[in-house]
């Protein structure tokens, strides 16, 4: 028996302060979770040296959260885009080879031969200039590959993430949009509808400025191993025993992520058309039974690499657009799937997005949900409990013991696996 508990975490807005960083807070990615979740889990089943995984890498807030509590952070992605991110925190240079990077490139931008007409689409994002000098600093980090690897790799990650955004630090201030990455059509109608011309700006002096700004509560001093690596394949790479796992696999039915981070792609030299249909088995499958069957086969693979007594925590959730088979569909298959595996069940939390919902022609409106499911192998050893990881850092939130009873205490409904 587990229980399902199925009341609404503000996770972010009770306890933002408890881990979060400038570093954490530099890239947008589709749905990604907040760094004290990592955090959370680090704290109760690992100690310091112990490896953390984390083979749906995203932007990297798991390897980063795991090298800022002095753990072993391991990362891994099959996206391009992720891979370069994830890099970026995992890796980061020194603050003086990123300053001299970026002088050198001030340096060698206008020397670059290229001519924005022949990307006329993205004349309507970019004026002709700041496209321009996007375009030479791609050709130079991208098949120039002019320094050394972690500088390229840190400088390329910080390109995409001003390719649009909000505030001040975007070349491309989309608003309202950054909900998610969207399609050309959208971005094109959101200008045209709002009368908003391309505006021309210093790409340099923007990058200069976010770098800065991520780095003002400083940076990891350790570096952890990343891999652009499909998970099922994983075992073959990774060569240590992990000790804990926190991820979250592609959502069922929900995201394509090539089409949603379709710049990033494009910035990076990938198709991120390619890259949908690579993947259509892992996400966005409106064919439950073929999610599942990936489910299952990383779940095999991961149950390869982490020691005896390992807890894995994973964020799953979808639309839950299929009303036959009921709100909790998704989370509870993770947790049979894991049983059959042989993973030990000990929880499921659901968290419902209210708002947030899904529609289609001829299909009821739903919400989505989240769910943190854990799976063990063994019997882990458990080093803080919930409560006091979950409270780790957090300064000047009062409320902190009550939710945390509040959390522990509520569930809506139990089944049995």
């Amino acid at each position: 028996m587990y229980r399902v508990n199925t009341k609404r975490i503000k996770f972010e807005q009770r306890v933002a302060n408890a881990y979060k960083t400038s570093f954490h807070s530099s890239f947008h990615y589709t749905a990604c979770f907040p760094s004290q979740l990592p955090g959370t889990f680090i704290n109760m089943y690992t100690k310091q040296g112990d490896v953390v995984l984390d083979p749906f890498s995203g932007r990297g807030t798991t390897i980063l959260q795991a090298l800022n509590m002095d753990r072993y952070g391991i990362a891994s992605d099959l996206s391009p885009v992720a891979y370069t991110l994830s890099h970026a925190r995992a890796r980061t240079p020194s603050k003086d080879a990123i300053d001299s990077a970026l002088d050198e490139l001030s340096e060698l931008i206008y020397t670059v031969s290229i001519n924005p007409y022949e990307y006329r689409p993205l004349l309507y994002l970019y004026s002709f200039d700041t496209l321009r000098d996007i375009l030479a600093i791609r050709e130079l980090l991208i098949e120039d590959e002019i320094f050394e690897h972690d500088v390229n790799m840190f400088l390329r990650a910080y390109m995409i993430s001003i390719l649009c955004g909000k505030g001040k630090d975007t070349l491309l201030d989309v608003g309202p949009l950054m909900n998610f990455r969207c399609s050309v059509g959208i971005y094109l109608g959101h200008l045209v509808n709002h009368k908003l011309p391309p505006v021309r700006k210093d790409v340099l002096s923007v990058l200069s400025s976010k770098i800065e700004n991520a780095m003002v509560s400083g940076v990891p001093d350790k570096h952890g191993e990343l891999y652009l690596e499909d998970i099922t394949k994983l075992s073959n790479v990774i060569d240590k025993e992990v000790d804990l796992i926190v991820s979250s696999p592609p959502y069922a039915d929900v995201v394509h992520f090539g089409d949603f981070n379709w710049l990033s792609f494009w910035f990076l030299k990938e198709d991120h058309k390619e890259f949908d249909q690579e993947t259509k088995q892992n996400s966005c499958s409106s064919d439950y039974d073929e999610y599942f069957g990936f489910v299952e086969e990383f779940l095999k693979e991961m149950y390869k690499i982490i020691s005896e007594d390992t807890m894995t925590a994973w964020v799953v959730g979808g639309t839950q657009k299929d009303e036959k088979r009921g709100r909790l569909y998704i989370p509870r298959r993770y947790c049979e799937v894991g049983r059959d595996v042989g993973y030990n069940v000990y929880g499921c939390f659901i968290e419902e997005y209210e708002g947030e919902t899904s529609k289609s022609k001829g299909q009821l409106e739903t919400p989505n949900l989240d769910g943190i499911v854990m799976l063990a192998k063994g019997e882990p050893k458990q080093y803080m409990s919930f409560k006091e990881a979950y409270a780790y850092g957090v300064e000047r939130n009062k409320s902190i013991q009550g939710l945390s009873d509040e959390i522990l205490s509520s569930g809506e409904g139990v089944w049995e696996v």
